[in-house]
This record gives C-alpha cells, structure tokens and sequence, in this order.
C-alpha cells in the first residue's frame, strides 16, 4: 500500500513540476474499467453449515468500472465528481443435506461496493501529446453482496498518464485506491473472541489499475 501510495504522489508532483499553462478553461470526463484488490483482510466462516473457523482473505482480486467528470482550470487545478463500481468473489464451503449424506459445495459469496463522491483534480501537460493527473475525494461508499450491507464515509485518491490522440480524445491508465469505513456492531465481539485482531477496524480497502477514454471539452 506505501508503494501505491508513493508512486501516487510522485505522479502529482511531476504534474506540479511539468505542467504547462492552459490556454483556457476545460472540462473532462473519463470512463475507467479494470483490475483490483481488495487489501483488507475478510473473515469469513470455513464452513457455513456447521459455523467452523473464520479465515482471512486479503488481496483478493475484482473488477471496477469508473467514471469520471473534472472541471479544470487555467492553472490545472479543479474540481471534479467520481463514480466507481468494484465487485470482488470469495469462495467458502457450503453444507448441503443429500438423502442421507452430507455433501459440500464451494459456494460464491460477492463483496460490491459503490462511491460516490466530491475530489479535488490537479491535472499537468507534460508536452504535447501527454498529460499526468492527480485527484483527492471524499464521499459516501455503500458495501453490498452477500458479505456486507453497510456503508460509510470514503476516501479516494487516483494518479494516472494520459495520452492526446487529438485534442478532444485521449487514451489513458491509471492507479487509483479507495477505503470506505463502516460501523459494524459485530466488530467489537469479534475482537473479543480474536484479542489478536484487536487492531482490526470496520471498512474494506482496495487498491487498482484501470485504463480508459478520456473526454475534452
């Protein structure tokens, strides 16, 4: 996560450093789709039927679709709204009554979440053809899926290159994160039960590539 972190900021900074002055005002909007990774840990039960031990997941990888709209400024300083989709699959034993044999079944359990929110955009061209961009947001972020059905505050950041194919269409990839805290009133037993996870806080984190179009006007 440090890692991702990093590369994120360096990528602002080289915005800030490289940045050519724009001519006007300009407005963006981007259509994202990719891989990610849920980072958290996820305990879930090993065996439905018969309650058996919880076992943690993390990194486990999912899609996202995003989109994207942000309203620049002369300086590439802006301000912009984001929408993003992500869907993650864990698979845990399932007890199913058979006549007069138990028989299990790996049994797929989806992990959604969708935010929504406000961010602050800074966005650098680099020379003519490319452009580095950064943004910070804040919103509301709602888990879903047979894992969680709660949802809270959420912090997004994306970091990402670009490239003109002209001057209203561009090509481009990017790394984004976004950690959506909830309040859970099982967590509290939980750590009692596991004093080892006593550290452990209520949310899902994940981290992502995508790549896409991008939209100027």
């Amino acid at each position: 996560m440090k890692r991702i972190y990093a590369f994120l900021f360096s990528l602002c900074v080289a915005a800030v450093m490289n940045a050519q002055t724009g001519e006007q005002t300009s407005n963006v909007i981007k259509l994202n789709g990719g891989l990610d990774f849920v980072t958290s840990k996820m305990y879930l039960p090993d065996n439905l039927y018969y309650g058996g031990q919880v076992v943690a997941h993390s990194w486990r990888p999912g899609v996202s679709v995003s989109t994207d709209f942000a309203h620049l400024w002369k300086s590439g300083l802006g301000v912009g709204v984001n929408f993003i989709y992500n869907d993650a699959r864990y698979s845990v034993k399932g007890h199913i009554a058979n006549g007069q044999t138990n028989e299990y079944e790996k049994i797929s359990m989806a992990l959604t979440s969708v935010y929504i929110g406000a961010s602050a955009v800074y966005s650098g061209r680099l020379n003519e053809h490319w452009i580095a961009d950064c943004s910070l947001g804040m919103g509301y972020g709602k888990l879903g899926g047979r894992l969680a059905d709660n949802g809270g505050f959420g912090i997004m950041t994306k970091g990402g290159i670009e490239y003109l194919i002209n001057s209203h269409l561009g090509v481009g990839v990017e790394l984004n994160s976004l950690v959506i805290f909830t309040k859970d009133e099982e967590l509290e037993k939980f750590k009692k039960l596991y004093p080892s996870e006593s550290d452990t806080s209520s949310g899902v984190s994940r981290v992502g590539i995508a790549a896409g179009l991008r939209f100027h006007f």
